[in-house]
């Protein structure tokens, strides 16, 4: 980043703080700068995080049947006090 566009920047954040509202000229330098300088995340590094459809299902039946045969057993057990 060059001074300049470090300037423009320290402009944009100090126009958003006192919620100024950008022009067409500083909105297009803004996006120029935004794309310029973002890059975009590599979502796939972040797959190994996450189920697959499949086991998340399988899952999800297996723990629906626990809920059915635990309410099953416990239907009938008296309050003891």
């Amino acid at each position: 980043m060059d001074r300049n566009e470090l300037d423009d920047y320290k402009k944009f954040v100090k126009r958003q703080k006192d919620d100024e509202d950008f022009d067409t000229v500083s909105m297009k330098r803004l996006k120029y700068l935004y794309d310029k300088f973002s890059t975009p995340v590599d979502k796939s590094k972040y797959d190994h995080l996450f189920k697959k459809s499949n086991e998340s299902e399988n899952w999800t039946s297996k723990k629906h049947s626990f809920t059915k045969l635990y309410i099953k057993n416990t239907a009938f057990i008296p309050n003891q006090r």
